[in-house]
């Protein structure tokens, strides 16, 4: 669409983006700033609630950086359907750690189940795990 205050052409300006019942804004809430991409992923950034989503569907999101930092004033919550797996040189928690179900290292069970053979009762130590 054009338009020009003086009705010449040279002088108008074009509006290259307007929306309309066949291509509507996506996202009406003003505080949200949406990203729409042809295979279903979506970026939003809200500016009321300070929060940014991405919406991958079945896809993987993948974040390169020299360095990642999160502050987070509150709890942390995480659902996977599959496994986790970190690969880091090394891992370092400063917190109590709860584990509900199996630890092993190098496929032996170290946690609550384990036993130690040949230990007598008395202030020896045991072997490793079994």
């Amino acid at each position: 669409m054009l338009l020009s205050q003086s009705g010449e052409l040279p002088d108008a300006v074009a509006l290259a983006a307007l929306y309309s019942a066949a291509h509507p804004a996506p996202s009406v809430a003003p505080a949200k700033r949406l990203v729409k991409f042809g295979d279903g992923a979506e970026v939003e950034y809200d500016s009321e609630a300070h929060a940014l989503t991405a919406r991958i569907g079945a896809s993987v999101a993948r974040l390169k950086a020299d360095r990642l930092v999160c502050d987070v004033d509150g709890d942390v919550a995480a659902a996977w359907a599959g496994g986790i797996s970190f690969s880091a040189a090394s891992v370092t928690i400063n917190a109590d750690v709860e584990v509900n179900g199996a630890i092993t290292n190098n496929g032996v069970d170290i946690g609550s189940g384990h036993k130690h053979p040949g230990v007598e009762i008395g202030g020896g130590l045991s072997g490793g795990p079994s």
